[in-house]
Order: structure tokens, then C-alpha cells, then sequence
């Protein structure tokens, strides 16, 4: 099968052909890709930027966390899906064993590994992954839709995080993919004002527009002076 992939410590990534999955080991599922997304962690890891040279051990690795998908195939002991189920994924993996996920927070496992950095990702028509990072989506969700899912968990971590309640004032620095989707939750968190400040690359403030947002701050044009006065 085809895939894309980060083969050498350097700029770029290459499209080859690679196996197909072997059937998933214990605890793992085989997911047919439906749809994937293209981080800015990707564009990064094309770039080889600085903070991803950490990921020189593992190569080479297929490149992708933003996926939708159906489980093909069911290793033992996996009892929480079934074949034909659509999945979302939840990239981080965590190792199992350090003290957050002993306590149950395996998100800030001190050794994770990451789907399509670590092990291989989306960007593929077939991946294995741990069977309890899958999530069944329903019906009545498209596979577009599904991944979104991962990018749209970021806005929601930011705002629980942040606390945001009914009546705050928000200010999301950002106007990209991960700001408008930290925007839109805070919008359903309840905050009267979701005011968003960055650089109108391309389509962004149109988009949060369309979205039902009307505050901005273009960094590039009226951004100190605005700031100024806020």
C-alpha cells in the first residue's frame, strides 16, 4: 500500500509503498483510513523543524494523527469494538506504567508515544492502534467530520483548562484551524466575547465569519494599536 512518510533526518517526505498491517496484536484494532487531516505538525515534521528532531529514532515512520476510520480487524482481548465500527484515534499513546497514567492520566504520560510520529500514522489506507485510543463516532457523523474530531479535542482541552464559564471574555491568540476550533468552544463554554488575534493568512478570518465571529485583531495591519487600547 501506498503511504507517506518521513524516512530521513532531513527536510521532506516521501510517498512508497510499505506492507499492510499484519493482524493486530493483543489489545489493538486495524483501521481502514477513511479520512485524515494535515496538521501543522506535519508541515513541521516536512520542514524537520527543531522541535521534531526527536522523532530521528524512529524512523522511518508513516506521517499522520487526524484520521477517521473503520475497524477491519479485532486483536484478542478486545471486547469495546467490533468490525465495521467507525473510529476516531487518540494519538498519544501512554506508556502504561509512569505515575500520571497509573493515576489515570495517561495524557500526560511521561513517555508517550504518538500515532504517525512514533509508530505508524493515517497516512495510509490501513494502521493498527490501541484498541481503548479508539473511539466508535456515530451514524450520523461523516468521515470529514471524524477527522476533525482529534484537532477539535485541542480547543476543548484549552477551554476546560482555561475554565471557561458562562459570561467570560475570551481571547484566543490564533485565527488557524486550532484557534477557530478553541473559539467555537469557548462560544458553546458560554463566553459573551471571543475576541481572536493573529495574522490573516489566507481564508482565516472569512472562515470565523462564517463561523459567527465578528472580533478580530489583524497582527499585520492594526494589531498594536488595537492592542493598545484593549
Amino acid at each position: 500500500m501506498l503511504a507517506l512518510r518521513k524516512v530521513a533526518p532531513k527536510p521532506g517526505v516521501t510517498l512508497e509503498e510499505v506492507g499492510v498491517p499484519d493482524a493486530p496484536p493483543r489489545g489493538e484494532v486495524k483501521v481502514e483510513v477513511l479520512a485524515a487531516g494535515i496538521c501543522g505538525t506535519d508541515l513541521h515534521i516536512d520542514d524537520w523543524a527543531d522541535g521534531f528532531k526527536m522523532m530521528s529514532g524512529a524512523l522511518p515512520v508513516t506521517l499522520g494523527h487526524e484520521f477517521c476510520g473503520r475497524v477491519t480487524a479485532i486483536g484478542d482481548g478486545v471486547t469495546s469494538l467490533k468490525v465495521g465500527d467507525r473510529v476516531v484515534v487518540q494519538p498519544a499513546i501512554g506508556c502504561g506504567v509512569c505515575a500520571p497514567c497509573q493515576a489515570g492520566a495517561r495524557h500526560d504520560c511521561l513517555n508517550r508515544n504518538a500515532i504517525g510520529m512514533h509508530r505508524p500514522g493515517g497516512f495510509a489506507p490501513y494502521v493498527n492502534a490501541p484498541a481503548d485510543y479508539c473511539i466508535a463516532i456515530p451514524a450520523s457523523m461523516s468521515d470529514l467530520h471524524g477527522a476533525l474530531v482529534e484537532p477539535l479535542t485541542t480547543g476543548a482541552q484549552a477551554v476546560r483548562i482555561g475554565e471557561v464559564r458562562a459570561g467570560d471574555r475570551v481571547v484566543i491568540f490564533g485565527p488557524g484551524p486550532i484557534g477557530q476550533g478553541a473559539a467555537a468552544m469557548a462560544k458553546l463554554a458560554g463566553a459573551k466575547e471571543v475576541h481572536v488575534v493573529g495574522y490573516n493568512d489566507g481564508p482565516r478570518f472569512q472562515t470565523l465569519k462564517q463561523m459567527g465571529f465578528e472580533d478580530f485583531t489583524d497582527l499585520a495591519t492594526d494589531g498594536e494599536a488595537k492592542l493598545k487600547t484593549a
